[in-house]
């Protein structure tokens, strides 16, 4: 699973659903499985997931879901 799959699993596992909140530990927990080499690829997913309007950093408790995320994530 790439670091992008992961950050979007770890919603999905969590089941939060637009305008909530994922707990960065959580987050935190489930990056830090990931090997070096895809951790280097954090970044790259963020940013990913924040310029397609998947996510939202407004709040220092962590990332908030839109609903287009939540579409995407509950699409299957």
């Amino acid at each position: 699973m790439d670091a992008l799959e992961v950050i979007l699993d770890t919603f999905k596992k969590n089941q939060i659903k637009a305008g909530q909140i994922l707990d960065k530990k959580l987050l935190l927990l489930e990056i830090n499985k990931l090997s070096q080499e895809e951790k280097l690829n954090v970044r790259n997913a963020w940013h990913t997931l924040l310029g397609n309007g998947l996510i939202l950093e407004s709040n220092p408790l962590g990332p908030t879901l839109t609903s287009l995320g939540e579409e995407m994530i509950y699409s299957d």
